[in-house]
């Protein structure tokens, strides 16, 4: 696996498709915003609300790609702690998960093989960005282990629990786990409560509080700031299908997508696990199920379908202990070793597979995916002596990013504005502009009270898109700039910026904070959205300013001409 990623993406190419944009941007948000589960961005949108660490699970994979980021720039830490992950941390919690649940080394070391291919998508979707959600899903199998030994073992030890607080924590990272894990633990815990002596409850209550305790920092800015209501109704959706047709999907996305040998082993596996263990991974894997079958449709943001993930990495357990049990069999050593010899040339098929799958799937389409033209556009665009006001994205300019634009304020360094920077489905929630003025072009007047109200300095036009191109030189107060690999072309405005749309002074940009420096003792309009969860230091007051239908900028009183923060 490591040397195909190496052979596609070689050693400094950024990994950028499809979802890796808003991917790698949640990465550089974690690398500066301090693992917040919610962030207030005033780099995109004249500050928006975020919640992409959260939503793509990528704290998990920053936490242990971390080390890297110290001696590779953020891009290259990425690109190389993806397969490291994957394909050596993985593996490895996988095989000691199976060594604690019982199994020898040769079926741990089985099971760890599996982990590398659960299912015909696992190396897609870690190329594409969806790496969050699989590491959930690998971290669920170890979990899960730590936990029968919590609740089952006369004496459970300390480091079993403490390793079991990683493991849950870093899988909690990705928010469907607490539909594909956190029902289940709680039905399992149920069931275990009556065998329990009061010295294992107390073990069991220190473990909950542990895993509150270490996931308090981003739980708590979770429940105050994430909009659950918005975020879930403004996607729902009915149910479209037959409740017939409904209940088969998921089945049918099951036997399409996990990998057939886990699949057949692991069915075969299940009678030979400990009863109460076996009665615990079916009520696991029935209640996962029950989740896709009856919320996948309705709640798309929660990309619930990817939860067979899950059923996937859970059912190497029972295959590992039946390939243990076939490898440890006396009677009839001659069969044991005829399937024996058949499974691992499967085995050996299905790692050649995986590669295949991954080379023509991804591989084949790396060299194309490479946005060099955008790389050039933010190159230019960061090397400029920084103007004053924001750069203003228009048409389809943020979909050349892979339907991520969020990732070329990273490498440009440059406040931005766009509609869809992050994801489309989450623009009601993250963008808070004036509807469709960035989409198609609007009227002449409306356009110069965005250019205004938002402090642009520089537009940002694709070329394909000739309506825009055609509006945008129709204006006296732009002057084209630059073009960029006839794809790009880069515009400057002649109106005079100011970050003050009442008063003056100066704003410092940070993550979570705006350092604000008044000309005078009066009161300051911030053109910077104003949000629920902001703050000011010294007593100064806060409140919000309608500008535009559906636009609240911050106003500020009370700061007697006295430098202060707005922390979020």
């Amino acid at each position: 696996m490591i040397i195909l990623w190496v052979q596609k993406l070689g050693l400094q190419s950024p990994l950028v498709s499809e979802d890796n944009g808003s991917f790698i941007y949640g990465y550089y948000l974690c690398d500066d915003a301090r693992l917040l589960a919610v962030n207030y961005n005033p780099f995109w949108n004249a500050g928006a609300v975020e919640w992409e660490p959260i939503r793509s699970g990528i704290t998990a994979l920053y936490m242990l790609g971390r080390p890297l980021v110290w001696f590779l720039p953020l891009l290259q830490a990425y690109t190389f702690s993806t397969p490291i992950i994957f394909a050596l941390i993985l593996p490895w919690a996988v095989f000691f998960g199976l060594r604690w649940a019982g199994i020898g080394r040769g079926g741990a070391l089985f099971g760890a093989l599996l982990s590398l291919m659960p299912s015909t998508n696992w190396a897609f979707w870690m190329a594409e960005g969806a790496t969050g959600g699989l590491l959930s899903a690998g971290l669920t199998l170890p979990a899960l282990i730590l936990f029968w030994r919590l609740l089952q073992d006369p004496a459970p030890q300390w480091r079993h629990i403490s390793l079991l607080v990683v493991f849950f924590s870093l899988a909690l990272m990705w928010l469907p786990f607490v539909f594909a894990a956190g029902v289940p633990a709680a039905v399992i815990i149920l069931l275990h409560w009556r065998d329990m002596q009061p010295r294992r409850l107390v073990k069991v209550g220190a473990t909950i509080a542990l895993i509150a305790g270490v996931n308090a920092v981003w739980l708590i800015s979770f429940l105050q700031n994430f909009p659950v209501g918005d975020f879930t109704g403004h996607t729902m959706q009915p149910w479209t299908q037959s409740l017939w047709a409904q209940f088969l999907h998921p089945f049918e996305v099951l036997l399409s997508e996990v990998n057939p040998l886990i699949l057949v082993l692991g069915a075969i596996g299940l009678p030979l696990l400990q009863p109460g263990r076996r009665r615990d991974l079916l009520v696991f894997l029935a209640l996962v199920l029950l989740v896709i079958i009856l919320l996948d449709n309705m709640l798309p943001n929660y990309q619930l379908i990817r939860l067979h993930q899950y059923v996937a990495t859970l059912l190497i357990l029972p295959a590992a202990l039946f390939w243990e049990r076939l490898w440890t069999a006396q009677p009839k050593a001659w069969a044991r070793r005829a399937l024996v010899s058949g499974l691992i040339p499967v085995l050996a098929l299905q790692i050649v597979a995986t590669g295949l799958f991954f080379d023509i799937r991804v591989g084949s389409r790396m060299p194309s995916v490479a946005p060099w033209s955008s790389l050039a556009l933010a190159g230019w665009i960061g090397r400029q002596e920084a103007p004053a006001g924001r750069v203003l994205l228009v048409g389809n300019t943020q979909k050349q990013y892979h339907g991520s634009a969020a990732y070329l304020q990273m490498l440009s360094n440059r406040p931005m504005i766009a509609d869809f920077y992050i994801c489309t489905l989450q623009r009601k929630l993250e963008v808070n502009l004036p509807a469709n003025l960035c989409l198609s072009p609007p009227s002449k007047d409306d356009f110069r009270e965005l250019i205004e109200l938002y402090n642009v300095g520089q537009v940002v036009n694709y070329l394909g898109q000739k309506s825009w191109d055609r509006f945008l030189s129709g204006l006296p107060y732009l002057r084209l700039r630059q073009v960029i690999d006839e794809k790009f072309a880069i515009y400057e405005t002649a109106l005079k910026p100011g970050f003050f749309a009442t008063g003056q002074g100066g704003v410092v940009e940070e993550f979570n904070r705006l350092k604000v420096t008044p000309a005078g003792k009066g009161r300051l309009v911030l053109k910077y959205n104003y949000s629920k969860g902001l703050s000011a230091t010294h007593g100064v007051r806060l409140s919000p300013v309608r500008v535009w239908p559906g636009v609240d900028f911050i106003a500020a009183d009370g700061h007697d001409g006295q430098p202060f923060e707005i922390n979020f």
